[in-house]
């Protein structure tokens, strides 16, 4: 579990307690939550083909 996600939840659910002035680095997907800046979301790429390779031809 990354560092981050495992402190978040040790937070949330009371095992730990911040103090007033503490610092945490957050990573940008986190730091997006907090603020409520989540990215657009792009539209539905309908049908798609993945190429691929088999054998040697």
């Amino acid at each position: 579990m990354p560092t981050y996600s495992k402190f978040l939840k040790e937070i949330l659910s009371n095992k730990r307690k911040l103090d007033e002035d503490s610092t945490v680095a957050l990573t940008e997907e986190c730091s997006a939550i907090f603020q409520n800046k989540m990215p657009p979301k792009l539209q539905d790429p309908g049908s798609f083909s993945i190429p691929c390779v088999i054998g040697n031809y």
